[in-house]
């Protein structure tokens, strides 16, 4: 290696020196880079991202623009004792967005707690009337995905035993050698795999993936567990403290039977969860997946009958957050193809689109419009060619619609397609959002200084372009996935072991609770549905197929796209 050499005689670097012109410098860099990439942008999505919260409960609002591509930067930070959009400070970081194309659509993101919906009226007026008006707008959709969590353990107990027990079994694996040994003794026969004792679940209620794993593991390992429970309570004392309630929880066929079904009904939570993390995820995906989330729900022994309450306030969420877009998105997303629609909802959908479509498009042709959609929707005339719908050239919307941009034909739906395709739906990843409320007590300073403004958008820099790729994040998650063909628990485990260390638990979050986590997330559902304005488009459960076949189509479109993602 050659030797490095200072730049300028100005070296050692002082504290002093990296504040001022060091930062300034990449803070400057950074600002450029922005200007240049967000200047040439079709569409920019305004995403508000308020997961820092300071132990007064004031709220710092990180305001991150985001183009078609998901590259995103911030622009601008404030703290606000407001949980919800302030409204002057919306317009004024809009007003300063760099993009130089007059044609740039604006979109909206933005976290909710009772003040959405008169916002929402607010900014569309207000924006309508400013250089850049706010074309598509909606609330986080992994802050209401969670609320949804925080809803089914209201209404199932059970759901919240399984996931106390699968605590129970993960603690005990790792506090009981002995016990672990007898588990590890009967998986693999030569026992000679002391490494596979580190691929355990470890469970902590401030990492939800560590939380969906340790269910994973004990439906995975009832067989070995139940054996060895036996007799580690035979050889052991009674007196030690895990073992007493893992014995009776081992003998309970109705124990193991509610973790099987805990099991199949975080499946689709935990598909929301990986896509939360992935660039290109869309409202259309997420819609989907919050409909499986829906149906499972309904029709899971967990719920004992009591699905009527959910089912009220899961169609109440819906009407009052779900926008137009989205529906719109659930369609035109090939990746989706209006999975998790029923028959009468995608005839609904159609006209749903079509009113978008005349807003997004000047001189807008609704009959040529319709055709190019009933092909599309249809998989007939172009759309029905060889290949068009292979999952390689679905599993990119912006890229599947760029081949009908400027078609005579198709140009108008591949316009609006990747316009709703584009639009950012969360402002941050479901992991990034429960770890922030899991930490709800952590000290911070509110104050938003300009060194601290540099310092984010640096970091924020670094952490996108060091970002997991796509194969890896999926990967992490692959264990979670799988419930038919699943592979053999000796896989399960050696691919377990291979991210268990990310998942490590702070000793701090011992005696934090999932119900705790989701509690502390703030919901504003009763505010803004008071404060609504009256909807072009009714949502109600006919819209939704929930049957077996129809949640199997949306299980199988994730299933497809993560597909394509590992095979990339």
């Amino acid at each position: 290696m050659g030797t490095l050499h200072p730049i300028s005689e100005n070296f050692p670097l002082t504290a002093t020196r990296a504040r001022n012109e060091v930062l300034d410098h990449l803070s400057q860099k950074y600002d450029r880079d922005c200007q240049d990439i967000l200047a040439t942008s079709n569409t920019i999505t305004l995403s508000i991202n308020n997961t820092d919260v300071g132990t007064d409960g004031t709220k710092n609002a990180t305001y991150v623009a985001v183009d078609e591509w998901r590259r995103a930067f911030v622009v601008a930070q404030s703290s606000n004792p407001s949980a919800s959009p302030y409204v002057a400070e919306v317009l004024s970081v809009l007003s300063t967005l760099p993009s130089s194309s007059s044609e740039a659509k604006i979109f909206l993101c933005t976290p909710t707690s009772g003040t959405y919906a008169r916002a929402r009226v607010e900014l569309q007026r207000d924006a309508s009337e400013s250089h850049k008006p706010i074309t598509l707008m909606g609330v986080c959709m992994t802050q209401q995905t969670v609320l949804l969590l925080h809803e089914l353990l209201q209404c199932s107990m059970s759901l919240e035993e399984a996931l106390d027990n699968a605590a129970l079994i993960a603690d005990a694996l790792h506090a009981l050698p002995s016990l672990r040994d007898r588990v590890l003794q009967g998986i693999y026969a030569d026992n000679d795999n002391a490494d596979a004792a580190n691929a355990f679940a470890q469970a902590s209620a401030a990492n939800w993936r560590s939380v969906a794993m340790s269910v994973k593991q004990a439906t995975r390992l009832e067989k070995f567990l139940r054996v060895a429970v036996a007799q580690e309570s035979k050889d052991s004392s009674s007196s030690v403290p895990l073992l007493r309630p893992l014995v009776d929880m081992s003998n309970s066929d109705m124990t193991w039977n509610t973790l099987r079904n805990a099991a199949q009904l975080l499946l689709p939570l935990n598909y929301i969860f990986a896509l939360s993390e992935l660039q290109p995820t869309t409202s259309g995906q997420l819609l989907a997946l919050w409909i499986w989330l829906f149906g499972a729900a309904t029709r899971s022994p967990l719920l004992d009958g009591n699905s009527h309450p959910l089912a009220t306030s899961f169609m109440q969420r819906l009407e009052c957050y779900v926008e137009e877009h989205f529906i719109a998105c659930m369609v035109l997303d090939p990746r989706v193809h209006g999975a998790g629609l029923s028959v009468s909802g995608l005839r609904r959908a159609r006209g749903v689109t079509v009113r978008v479509a005349s807003v997004l498009i000047p001189n807008f042709n609704e009959s040529n419009f319709i055709r190019s959609y009933n092909d599309y929707a249809k998989q007939q005339g172009d759309f029905g060619e060889p290949g068009v719908w292979n999952v390689a050239n679905t599993s990119s919307p912006m890229e599947f619609w760029g081949d009908y941009e400027g078609d005579p034909v198709h140009n108008q739906l591949a316009i609006v397609a990747k316009t709703v395709c584009s639009y950012v739906p969360h402002t941050c990843s479901m992991e990034e959002m429960w770890s922030a409320h899991a930490q709800k007590t952590k000290t911070m300073n509110t104050k938003v200084s300009k060194e601290h403004e540099k310092c984010t958008k640096i970091r924020h820099g670094i952490a996108l372009n060091a970002k997991a790729t796509a194969k890896n994040v999926v990967s992490r998650f692959l264990p979670l996935f799988a419930t038919e063909s699943e592979p053999p628990v000796e896989e399960f485990l050696q691919l377990n072991a291979v991210i268990q260390g990310n998942d490590e638990p702070n000793p701090r979050s011992r005696n934090l609770t999932v119900r705790s986590v989701v509690e502390s997330m703030q919901d504003g559902l009763e505010d803004d549905v008071a404060g609504s304005d009256v909807r072009s488009t009714a949502l109600d459960a006919s819209w939704f197929d929930i049957s077996s076949a129809g949640l199997d189509k949306i299980r199988s479109s994730v299933e497809n796209y993560f597909s394509a993602v590992m095979q990339e």
